[in-house]
């Protein structure tokens, strides 16, 4: 278990009595707490992010190396009063082995990974934010060591449960010691050495050591020693390790994504699931631009104390309505042009896109930039195709140039000029690139 005595000692602004509840206020009071630290981020990133932890879905974090993906992590961590795990992935993981650790038969124990310590850590510290990255999430193909825990995550509403290996282990091992104890407690009977109440008094009486020497089938007193030491070592591992786990609800899992010749893209599964959040180079940002937003706040030393539920809560996506804007806005699109470019575009993730309106209305942000976000989250990362391709009588990069136009109608485009990320713009970079490589279209180029 953490230390907390750390977080005691501390003060912190508490968002409910200090902050009113304000989202706004603590999305500043983050940026401006992260500025003393010499950590800059844009407003603008900082509310997104706020956003996708509160749908408590997959985020990914794409960029180059030393874009601050990692960086956010740890950093908004600490501001709220929170702990991350940075966890590298290896290119040789092949399944959820390799991420969440197996039950070695031979040994009779569990053996963990670095992420699944992380979730028991988090079970045992309910009331501290977790936020747990795997690094470089695609040097090994996701769908392979990711795929079942994706699944869980999709569970919303109750809590998922992980099960971790086989009740029957943990309950033959369980039922070993209390045979060891039957056995022990008829030996001390039967000898009436009842004041026996450790195992260095049992190998110090020779009767009684004899005795269990027959009984086990032993041969000296090392081999009872080992066998002790085997046993001790079976029941710590169940105890530490259960057979189950509950997900833990103050925990959320980001992925940190660098595109190049090493890694593997992301596979169609994983982008339907996830939301994508796209990083430039830090060198790129209006540095003049975020200190003019930085607000001069008298606690912006001390970090955020939340409750785990302010920061959103498992619940069911909201319904598909056919009368609802976003989704007639989101299902007319998918008619004209996300079907007909081949980008798959279901239930879940328009009902996942309406889970993150109705965050992004809670905490008052513009909501004009709803379906920009929307797109640039769960559109774009899904665009690799061949632009030449014919679709009836047109080509898919005519489709493009449509969608573009089409997106200036919902779109506004003086309000995301100032915006982190402008998913026309985008749009447009991925047009530009296409026609410098055989009209291939790719997101991740």
């Amino acid at each position: 278990m953490i230390n907390q005595e750390f977080q005691l000692d501390e003060k912190f602004v508490d968002f409910e009595n200090d902050l009113q509840g304000d989202m706004q206020k603590a999305i500043s009071h983050v940026q401006a707490y992260l500025f003393e630290l010499d950590i800059v981020y844009s407003k603008s990133v900082l509310e997104d992010f706020f956003a996708l932890v509160q749908t408590n879905d997959l985020i990914i974090l794409a960029g180059e190396s030393g874009s601050g993906k990692t960086n956010l992590i740890k950093s908004f961590a600490q501001a709220v009063g929170g702990k991350s795990f940075i966890i590298p992935v290896k290119p040789n993981w092949t399944s959820s082995e390799d991420l969440l650790g197996y039950y070695n038969p031979l040994e009779k124990k569990y053996l963990t990974t670095p992420f699944l310590e992380a979730l028991l850590e988090a079970k045992d510290n309910p009331e501290i934010p977790y936020f747990i990255c795997l690094d470089e999430m695609n040097l090994a193909r996701v769908e392979y060591y990711f795929a079942d825990f994706l699944s869980l995550l999709e569970e919303r509403g109750e809590q998922p449960e992980i099960k971790l290996y086989s009740e029957d282990e943990s309950s033959h091992i369980l039922s070993e010691f209390k045979n060891v104890i039957d056995v022990i407690e008829h030996i001390k009977e039967k000898y009436k050495k009842r004041n026996i109440v450790n195992f260095i008094q049992l190998l110090q009486d020779e009767e009684i050591n004899k005795e269990l020497t027959r009984v086990f089938g032993f041969s000296d007193k090392d081999s009872l020693i080992k066998y002790h030491t085997d046993l001790r070592r079976m029941i710590s591992g169940i105890l530490n390790t259960p057979s189950s786990i509950i997900f833990p609800k103050n925990v959320r899992i980001i992925g940190a994504i660098n595109i190049d010749e090493t890694t593997h893209y992301l596979s169609p599964k994983i982008l339907d699931r996830a939301h994508i959040m796209k990083f430039d180079s830090p060198l790129l940002q209006n540095w003049d631009e975020i200190a003019n937003e930085i607000e001069d706040l008298p606690n912006k030393k001390f970090k955020i104390k939340f409750k785990i539920d302010d920061l959103g809560v498992r619940e069911n996506y909201p319904s598909y309505d056919r009368e609802n804007e976003f989704c007639k806005i989101v299902t007319n699109m998918t008619k004209e042009f996300f079907s007909p470019l081949g980008i798959e575009v279901g239930l879940r993730t328009i009902r996942q896109g309406l889970n993150y309106k109705k965050i992004w209305k809670k905490q008052n942000s513009p909501e004009e930039l709803i379906i920009n976000n929307f797109i640039a989250h769960k559109i774009l990362p899904k665009m690799t195709f061949d632009g030449n391709k014919q679709v009836g009588e047109t080509t898919k990069n005519d489709l493009l140039l449509g969608l573009k136009e089409e997106l200036k109608t919902f779109i506004n485009q003086d309000l995301v000029a100032d915006y982190y990320i402008d998913s026309i713009e985008e749009l447009s970079k991925i047009i530009k690139v296409s026609e410098t490589n055989d009209s291939i279209v790719n997101y991740w180029a």
